[in-house]
């Protein structure tokens, strides 16, 4: 490991092998508090390449708890977080209405980054189980459309770094990890970033690591998704035509602009409501927050073929009550009371 920090701290590249058999050595609890702190604080000022990223990236998911889930092209609207901006959860919301539209989500996730009410705190706060184990998970997504891969639960290697994580108490490249460590082995992804720069950067990583359809996104505002407050730069990743560009406007996908302060996020209890009226059929900038980025999701789902396209079925999922329905099965699959015809309607 030293060898490691050594090539860091010269700003030479650890490579994609070599970043793999670091990680390996990291979460398997082979060094020491104070090399894994060297490390990611290195790394942290140096900043992870591509190559090093795929090989982390590689490395955790070879690690994790699997999901297997066969003849469903997996989605997932995990972002890195840690945009500052104390938004609604609009990830998670999109997640379950695209599973309203046909889409099959695995969403990963953890607790709050930066704001309030993460993933884990809004879908308790609804009462649904985020940390289920992953045959649950499987099931879940079968029967649903929306499994929950807590990511604590589904990478128990990296209780080993977690000290050293609190402890430095500043963003490490673990931060850009999670949407590139999904365990149930996603190949169509919407990811969300916190820095412009890194737009570019993840899309080829993603690419890198075989995604089929993904597309990286980040407001002009700053937020770590597409955003009513500002155009949106994506770079969408395919596995046939390759990585493209564009900025997306809110009219673009038939939307009107929103304030910033109308898309903030409270407590899990107060996103949680939010979060259900908006399910149940309730206008205004959080619901079509929540539709556009269903409509990404249901983009790289290949159900759309446009974000304006994946919108319109957003909508459709939420007005005709399948998205709420979504959430009604998981709440009932929480308390064990699903029923078989439940299940299949």
């Amino acid at each position: 490991m030293s060898e490691c920090i050594d090539k860091v701290c010269r700003r030479e590249t650890l490579g994609r092998e070599g970043a793999r058999v670091a990680m390996d050595r990291l979460v398997s609890g082979e060094v020491s508090e104070v090399q894994a702190a060297a490390l990611l604080g290195a790394l942290g000022a140096r900043g992870a390449d591509e190559e090093e990223l795929i090989g982390f990236a590689l490395s955790l998911r070879e690690h994790a708890l699997k999901v297997e889930i066969r003849g469903r092209a997996l989605v997932d609207t995990c972002g890195t977080g840690g945009d500052g901006l104390h938004t609604f959860n609009f990830s998670t919301a999109a997640a379950l209405v695209a599973a309203g539209a046909g889409a099959a989500v695995a969403k990963h996730g953890n607790r709050a980054v930066s704001s309030r009410s993460g993933s884990v705190e809004v879908l308790e706060a609804l009462g649904v189980v985020a940390d289920a184990p992953p045959e649950s998970v499987r099931r879940s997504i079968e029967q649903t459309g929306f499994g929950f891969l807590f990511a604590p639960r589904f990478h128990p290697a990296m209780r080993n770094v977690a000290p050293v994580r609190r402890a430095l108490r500043v963003r490490t490249v673990f931060n850009l990890l999670g949407p590139l460590a999904n365990p149930a082995g996603v190949k169509r992804q919407v990811v969300g970033v916190y820095d412009a720069a890194l737009v570019p950067v993840i899309a080829r990583v993603l690419a890198g690591l075989g995604a089929a359809r993904a597309m990286v996104v980040h407001g002009e505002d700053g937020m770590d998704e597409l955003s009513l407050a500002s155009a949106t730069h994506v770079a969408h990743v395919d596995a046939v035509r390759g990585i493209w560009t564009e900025t997306l406007v809110p009219g673009d996908a038939g939307l009107r602009p929103a304030g910033a302060a109308a898309l903030r996020g409270g407590g899990p209890a107060e996103n949680a409501r939010h979060l259900e009226e908006l399910l149940l059929g309730r206008s205004g900038p959080l619901a079509d927050g929540a539709s556009l980025n269903a409509g990404a999701a249901l983009v790289v789902a290949g159900i759309a073929a446009t974000v304006r396209e994946g919108v319109a079925l957003a909508r459709e999922s939420i007005m005709s009550g399948r998205a709420h329905e979504v959430l009604v099965k998981l709440r009932r699959e929480a308390h064990g009371t699903t029923t078989r015809e439940e299940i299949a309607s």
